[in-house]
């Protein structure tokens, strides 16, 4: 594992975009929140995860450039392709993060 120019913290983000995942993929199966949800909520859940992966996008990015991982080149070439992924991704409804 590289990075830890941050100490990590981008792992921190990771956790809650997983776990706002789960809550939205189970929705309607029984295993959500006590609380019910209307579909306008689960809309803003979905916004909440493309926000938390641009987050962590910059966070990995920056963890890396600090931690003398990657120059600056490397980090604006890394970041450009990471975000374009996620512009990618969201367009097509999928909200993967890929960790290197």
């Amino acid at each position: 594992m590289s990075g830890g120019g941050l100490y990590y913290k981008q792992n921190h983000i990771d956790d809650v975009i997983q776990n706002l995942k789960s809550i939205v993929m189970n929705f309607g199966s029984g295993s959500e929140p006590e609380r019910p949800l209307s579909k306008k909520t689960l809309r803003e859940f979905t916004n909440a995860i493309r926000a938390l992966e641009k987050a962590f996008v910059y966070t990995e990015r920056l963890d890396y450039l600090l931690a003398y991982d990657d120059d600056e080149a490397t980090f604006h070439e890394r970041l450009k392709q990471d975000l374009l992924r996620i512009r990618k991704s969201s367009r097509k409804g999928h909200h993967g993060i890929q960790k290197r």
